[in-house]
C-alpha cells in the first residue's frame, strides 16, 4: 500500500491537490471479492490453463472464443 504522506500519493497530491487515490481495479476487486468469486476465478484460470497445455487444446480454445464473439 502507498504511504499517504511520504510516497507517490503525496507527490501527486502536491502537484494536483484535487486528485483522488484509489487502487487499480484488479487490486480493488481482490480486496473486495468474496470466497465464491475467488473459487470462480480459480476455475476459470484452471480451464484456460487446460486449454493452453498443448496445441490441439489451444486450437480448440481459439475456435471456442471465435464462436462466442460471432
Amino acid at each position: 500500500m502507498s504511504l499517504a504522506h511520504a510516497g507517490l500519493q503525496a507527490r501527486i497530491k502536491a502537484v494536483a491537490p484535487g486528485s483522488v487515490w484509489t487502487h487499480c481495479s484488479i487490486h480493488r476487486e481482490s480486496l473486495e471479492h468474496s470466497p465464491p468469486l475467488h473459487e470462480v476465478l480459480q476455475t476459470i484460470v484452471k480451464t484456460v490453463n487446460f486449454f493452453k497445455t498443448n496445441p490441439l487444446n489451444t486450437r480448440d480454445f481459439k475456435m471456442l472464443c471465435e464462436e462466442m464473439v460471432a
